[in-house]
């Protein structure tokens, strides 16, 4: 399955009409849709997000973007979806920042939250996994979740997608799972991955 991959739009459209052009089986959209917004803001951009699409929130939105994601039929938050015969789990929000934003869970109500997901599914959380090359905040701390990492080790996802950590854009391996950070969208990075290569790119629209 080939997917194209947008994370922290944080309420910036500028590069959203150029989706349109790109070819993939599906766009997954891993958080902070809003920058500190809420249900009125997140359906105004989700409305310009060609089709179809599954999304996670960010620690950036609030709690009513969980309800407009559930009502355009893309909501992937604590959540196991069927597509194009692969298997996707999601958990939005984020580890516990220093600074307080909307949605943020302790590290063992992540784990409690994915530690049973299915083996080689495609997992989309905000926040990516601990100590690996995209959760660098500023380049130089690891700021990824911990009980995440944990759960990879465990349940071997295919591949994992994430976001959150703007400079964390790239992609690393967690045993043979791939991790992907597309970058800020509001920049117009962009990746694309092939769920059956295990190939990423990272693309600027």
């Amino acid at each position: 399955m080939n997917l194209c991959v947008v994370a922290d739009l944080h309420g910036i459209t500028t590069y959203v009409s150029r989706l349109k052009s790109i070819s993939c089986d599906l766009l997954v959209v891993c958080g902070d849709i809003t920058h500190f917004g809420h249900a009125r803001q997140a359906r105004t951009i989700l409305s310009t997000i060609p089709t179809p699409y599954l999304a996670v929130h960010g620690n950036c939105d609030y709690d009513d973007v969980v309800d407009v994601l559930e009502e355009e039929g893309c909501n992937l938050h604590r959540k196991t979806v069927t597509q194009n015969d692969e298997t996707f789990c999601g958990l939005g929000g984020a580890n516990c920042f220093k600074g307080k934003t909307p949605i943020e869970f302790t590290e063992q109500e992540i784990y409690d939250s994915l530690s049973s997901i299915e083996k080689d599914c495609i997992l989309v959380t905000h926040v990516p996994p601990y100590n690996t090359a995209v959760d660098r905040a500023f380049r130089v701390n690891h700021a990824g979740s911990t009980a995440l990492r944990q759960v990879v080790e465990e349940r071997y996802p295919a591949v994992l997608l994430c976001g959150h950590i703007h400079e964390g854009r790239g992609q690393d391996f967690i045993g043979d799972t791939l991790v992907v950070n597309p970058g800020e969208f509001s920049r117009g990075y962009y990746a694309l991955v092939s769920t059956e290569d295990k190939i990423c790119t990272i693309h600027r629209a």
